[in-house]
């Protein structure tokens, strides 16, 4: 948003020193109370009380100067990325389609300023594994991104990495690797695997691995995205923590549990530890329905109570409360040993707790 938002004191400007006082001071002064109150809630990242009044002073440029002017355009801009900003991506994209016609006729259909638009219209087509209605967006931008720029250069991977990662996170695409390697290799090359934003496309990449169930490559991008986050000069942070917490998935889905470990003591020593109540797993299973549960239609519980070792494991569980059918107490039990854990750390050592409890709650779809 603060991409925008900077351009409205220009409109508010313009609007006073274009325009005669007499005839359009009602208008200029409903404006400037709208962007008032919209840069307010707008600069606090207030995005649903914003709303209203990002639609009013779009609906004030029109009056004042129609569709094709800039000003009109930057509003719908701003008033589409508002949209977008509490999640109403139908009428966001509507906005935005609209002011991508008014910069096309402003500034050119082949303008580098359509490229930050086209990439956020995109990002309005986004729904969980539909990416259709962004694909011509993004390759638009992109193409003009590697006009502009170059197909190789840090802004055009930049763009990639923005397109790769929203199009992980929101479609599961698997168009998204092809952008994230792109990026990937474009940072590599210009800064150096070990640079932190070659580091920060691994990362991506690693995730995107993990979401297909391809563990291997999934380790190694993070293995590497882990060397650019490790540094000896600077305390731990929660994307390093974040990326041992991956590997500690991949190389359990994998079984390499020794591997595993290493990442297990590596959370474990950057954490601190509160108490058993507070300790949550790093992998978790989630057991089966019993069969025999689910036949004689049976819901309920089971609460398992256990100790994790110096290493992370589960050790010693047992069932301490159930209900609904006998059957939830082994799928339970078998549930939580497989469970893995960052160890607690006192005076720098790993050490064993006792008494961690889990619940298991058993429900049958409607």
């Amino acid at each position: 948003m603060k991409k925008i938002i900077g351009l409205f004191w220009v409109v508010a400007l313009s609007i006073l020193s274009s325009a005669s006082y007499a005839s359009v001071e009602p208008t200029v002064a409903e404006f400037k109370r709208s962007y008032a109150a919209f840069s307010g809630y707008a600069d606090k990242k207030q995005w649903k009380q914003s709303l209203p009044y990002a639609e009013s002073a779009y609906e004030i440029a029109l009056k004042l100067y129609g569709e094709d002017h800039k000003n009109t355009a930057t509003l719908a801009y701003n008033y589409g990325l508002n949209l977008l900003d509490v999640n109403q991506k139908d009428e966001a994209a509507k906005i935005l389609k609209k002011a991508l016609a008014m910069y096309e006729r402003v500034y050119g259909e082949d303008s580098i300023e359509l490229i930050a638009l086209l990439i956020d219209l995109g990002h309005s087509k986004a729904h969980l594994f539909r990416n259709g209605g962004q694909k011509s967006y993004y390759n638009r931008a992109l193409e003009l991104s590697a006009k502009y720029y170059g197909d190789d250069s840090l802004e055009h991977a930049k763009l990639s990495s923005e397109i790769g990662l929203e199009l992980l996170l929101r479609t599961r695409s698997i168009a998204a690797r092809t952008h994230l390697e792109n990026s990937y290799k474009i940072y590599s090359d210009k800064l150096g695997e070990n640079s932190s934003l070659a580091g920060w496309a691994a990362f991506n990449l690693g995730k995107y691995e993990l979401s297909t169930r391809d563990y291997d490559d999934a380790a190694e991008y993070l293995t590497k995205a882990l060397k650019t986050f490790e540094l000896p000069d600077q305390p731990s942070n929660k994307i390093e923590l974040a990326t041992h917490g991956f590997l500690v998935m991949a190389y359990s889905k994998m079984g390499k549990d020794a591997e595993a470990t290493q990442h297990c003591l590596a959370i474990g020593r950057m954490t601190p530890f509160t108490s058993a109540q507070n300790y949550l797993p790093l992998v978790k299973a989630a057991p089966m329905y019993p069969r025999k549960a689910s036949m004689a239609k049976r819901e309920g519980y089971a609460i398992v109570e256990y100790d994790v070792d110096e290493s992370g494991f589960v050790r010693n569980v047992k069932v301490v409360d159930w209900a609904g059918h006998k059957s939830f107490v082994s799928t339970s039990i078998k549930a939580a040993e497989k469970f893995r854990y960052a160890p607690a750390f006192k005076e720098g050592k790993p050490v064993l707790t006792v008494g961690v409890q889990n619940r298991f709650i058993y429900e049958l779809d409607d």
